[in-house]
């Protein structure tokens, strides 16, 4: 059986349901291929990014899970944030996985960078059209560190 394992990450179960489907349509070689490429860029992404002494805190919001919501819909455990050595500011939550945040959290935190599933941005956008000054408090915003990531679910 094949299985992706968690979405959004590049885990174990993900690997080997590569490496089957090789086999499968014969192409034993090139999932290897496949497989040791995805490995060499985690290892590329976490050399290149352990000795930062001033790391970048982080917010991914707007997370479409079970539907599509407002910037306040995160995730604790953000794979690719964990790649590039950076601070996810959802850990500072005592909650872990999807989780649904304050604007409060949000402005004490006060992310430098924030990072937008492409998903919910039509809810976003109208959000901030309403209620600009709410997010235009935050640095991000302000500063125009703002970016949108491709659909995570």
């Amino acid at each position: 059986m094949l299985n992706y394992g968690t979405l959004g990450s590049l885990n174990n179960e993900f690997l080997v349901s590569l490496l089957k489907l090789g086999k499968i349509f014969n192409k034993e070689n090139r999932a290897e291929k496949l497989v040791k490429f995805i490995n060499n860029m985690i290892i590329d992404l976490k050399q290149r990014t352990k000795y930062v002494k001033n790391k970048k805190k982080v917010y991914i919001g707007g997370i479409a899970y079970k539907g599509l919501h407002d910037l306040t819909s995160t995730d604790t455990d953000f794979y690719p944030a964990n790649l590039i050595n950076v601070i996810n500011v959802a850990n500072y939550s005592k909650l872990k996985g999807h989780i649904f945040v304050n604007w409060e959290d949000l402005y004490i935190w006060d992310p430098d960078i924030i990072f937008i599933d492409k998903t919910s941005l039509p809810i976003i956008e109208a959000n901030f059209q309403k209620y600009k000054e709410r997010y235009l408090t935050l640095k991000a915003y302000k500063n125009k560190n703002v970016y949108l990531i491709f659909p995570l679910w």
